[in-house]
């Protein structure tokens, strides 16, 4: 477990005094499973393939030319779709919205080598909406929770976050609180 000194100094930069993080959120695991489950699904066609091709064309798997062009073509889609999951598991991982006393902070991988950094104010906000569509996120109580800001200011956007609807409560009081204390200023 990380130390919460250590935590706050890895997902606030530039903390205000008094300011505290109220919520790290990812997406729910359940996306990163399915992720997984489709890109094993997609590692188990060239096995597939060659059963088939031994079972129908056994001549022709036998030739040692074409039979050798198979094997590096499987390999070249086996290498494939190991890069393919390792990018979709960067992207998982490495996006993550902080939600502290004060603001909200959006980090998202995009690609491999891309990566876009947010932040917003919690009294600047006007709107929070949590939304949640289809059967697995809500038998699994995770969706999305849009942050919407005045002004030309993109919004912000939580992706597949577990238990939507209570993080969006949550932010909304904390615009509150937040615009209390600017009120009393």
């Amino acid at each position: 477990m990380i130390a919460p000194r250590i935590r706050a100094a890895l997902y606030l930069p530039h903390p205000a005094k008094g300011e505290r993080i109220e919520f790290i959120l990812r997406r729910h695991s359940l996306t990163l499973l399915v992720t997984t489950l489709g890109y094993l699904v997609l590692l188990i066609v060239p096995w597939v393939f060659r059963w088939f091709m031994e079972q129908n064309f056994t001549d022709f798997w036998r030739h040692p030319f074409f039979s050798e062009i198979i094997y590096l073509g499987g390999s070249v889609y086996v290498l494939f779709i190991v890069l393919f999951f390792f990018t979709s598991f960067i992207d998982y991982w490495l996006d993550v919205w902080v939600v502290t006393s004060e603001r909200i902070i959006g980090m998202e991988q995009k690609g491999i080598f891309s990566r876009t950094f947010a932040e917003q104010r919690l009294d600047q906000l006007q709107d929070v909406s949590s939304e949640v569509q289809g059967f697995f996120p809500t038998v699994f109580h995770y969706g999305n929770v849009m942050a919407q800001a005045a002004g030309t200011q993109q919004n912000a956007v939580f992706k597949e976050v577990p238990h939507a609807d209570m993080v969006a409560r949550r932010i909304m009081e904390l615009m509150e609180e937040s615009r209390r204390k600017q009120q009393g200023k």
